[in-house]
């Protein structure tokens, strides 16, 4: 029999994070994988405010107590839904052991949740982590605080023609096979692109190695014209209103502008729909 998977979940236990532990859960059960549940301590704010070492290592102790039991929770919560929950606690900033911890288990699929302005920086993912998703090597699920968890119906996956999209869109067709999903592979054509009259051919050679491919049937094609890609991804959430959104984080590509730049800054950081991002293949 063929080894489950392995899902990674980082959480602090707040709100964010309970909201992508269902997320977590929900892809657990789709593609058929254990849950790793891990939690980082930082005790760097505690020291700011307690000079005595003797009530440092008391708080210190409490912080981790307070985890464990956190942590417990989470593993009673998961193991009632018949997924095998494995909980780890880490000390220190994230960005110091999650690569490695990442490396090490290899994992279908990371889930993170992501809260506001600050969702890629705040103090538990830590400032670093922005490398960390953008140099993974493995598929991320960000969840938003206001993503709302029920069946998953519709998933958009925007392409850019590439051969390794194919493994992408394979991906998803795993997920979609277990929610009855819709897919609907999307190509946004700005107003550079659309001066090439090879689109709709790219997009027929690509839509044709997909069926040949992917034996998930219930997968649409759509070509979305705008004149730039990132209002075009704005435009293509507002009027489809997917429950999943993916695309492939392009090296010094359009995603990482998307995600973090200023244009597009406050309709990322509140949009409501949950991003699955796929490393570039090298």
């Amino acid at each position: 029999m063929m080894d489950k998977g392995i899902i990674i979940h980082p959480t602090d236990f707040s709100d964010c994070a309970n909201k992508a532990l269902k997320y977590a859960i929900f892809m657990a059960k789709a593609l058929n994988c254990k849950l790793k549940v891990v939690h980082s301590l930082v005790f760097n704010d505690l020291g700011e405010f307690r000079q005595n070492p003797t009530a440092l290592i008391a708080d210190s102790k409490k912080v981790e107590k307070e985890a464990e039991v956190n942590l417990k929770k989470i593993g009673e919560i998961v193991k009632s839904q018949g997924i095998d929950c494995e909980m780890t606690i880490y000390t220190g900033k994230i960005s110091a052991w999650f690569p490695d911890y990442v490396d090490k288990y290899k994992p279908s699929l990371i889930v993170m949740g992501t809260t506001g302005a600050s969702s890629f920086s705040n103090k538990f993912f830590g400032s670093n982590t922005y490398s960390v998703i953008k140099n993974t090597k493995y598929p991320l699920l960000a969840v938003p605080k206001n993503a709302t968890v029920e069946k998953i119906k519709k998933i958009i996956f925007s392409t850019d023609y590439k051969d390794a999209d194919i493994q992408s869109i394979d991906f998803l067709s795993r997920i979609a096979t277990h929610f009855e999903s819709n897919i609907e592979v999307t190509h946004i054509i700005d107003s550079e692109t659309k001066k090439k009259e090879n689109n709709q051919i790219l997009f027929d050679k690509l839509k044709s190695k997909v069926g040949a491919q992917v034996p998930y049937k219930n997968i649409k094609y759509k070509l979305f014209q705008c004149d730039d890609v990132l209002t075009g991804i704005q435009l293509l959430l507002e009027e489809s209103k997917p429950d999943l959104f993916s695309l492939v984080m392009r090296k010094q590509g359009f995603l990482e502008r998307f995600l973090f730049g200023s244009i597009t800054e406050k309709m990322v950081y509140h949009t409501e729909t949950p991003m699955v991002i796929f490393p570039e293949e090298d």
